[in-house]
């Protein structure tokens, strides 16, 4: 199926998650991160799911980084320019 423009291919948006489902996810949580830091440590694991476990480490311990985007779209965009802050800033 191809987007027709000025289509709402979604109408009613994301499904909001039943709290019954957010509470056992958020049980979950120490098992997920205690997960990461093994897979971390094992060096017998892929390096990209380590690689992947630091970062979720990271994110979740320190707060993902803001991306600030300048965006003009009054004529042709010829170039995206993506920055990382730091969250303390």
């Amino acid at each position: 199926m191809a987007f027709q423009k000025g289509q709402i291919n979604n109408p009613h948006g994301r499904p909001v998650m039943p709290d019954e489902l957010k509470e056992k996810l958020r049980g979950g949580f120490t098992e997920a991160v205690q997960f990461w830091f093994d897979t971390l440590r094992d060096k017998d694991a892929k390096w990209e799911y380590r690689d992947k476990s630091a970062q979720n480490i990271a994110n979740y311990g320190y707060g993902k980084p803001r991306e600030a985007i300048d965006l003009d779209v009054s004529g042709q965009i010829e170039k995206i320019d993506i920055r990382i802050i730091d969250p303390k800033e």
